[in-house]
């Protein structure tokens, strides 16, 4: 029953709104820029400014944007993650390929040399 003004202050932004003791925060009008449809006109919305973190708190839609871009950002960050192991594991796989092919490249190399040797020894013996 018994009321009490409210401090009035002016933001950095240069609005004017009262600060509420109980919330620690300083309510104030403004116009809702830009108007979400072609239809609609320069709106009045209420706004919540937090003097300690010195910024509005965000509405409803901005902090829906502000979640979809955080979950853009995310997702965008996951499929890059996947694609740099994707290319770890090709160049893994790749870099198995290579040594499996130079192994059997040595192996046939030394069966050629043990061939020579076979087939020199053979033709010394045949001399």
């Amino acid at each position: 029953e018994r009321r009490q003004p409210m401090e009035e202050v002016t933001l950095p932004n240069g609005e004017r709104g009262v600060y509420s003791a109980v919330l620690g925060l300083v309510a104030y009008v403004a116009e809702r820029k830009p108007p979400r449809t072609p239809k609609e006109t320069w709106a009045l919305t209420m706004r919540w400014h937090d003097p300690a973190m010195a910024q509005d708190i965000p509405d409803y839609d901005e902090s829906r944007a502000e979640t979809q871009a955080e979950r853009a950002q995310r997702e965008e960050a996951q499929r890059v993650a996947e694609a740099e192991r994707a290319g770890r594991e090709e160049a893994q796989r790749e870099a198995r390929e290579e040594r499996s092919r130079r192994e059997a490249e040595q192996r046939e190399k030394e069966a050629a040399q043990r061939r020579i040797a076979e087939l020199e020894a053979l033709l010394r013996r045949n001399e």
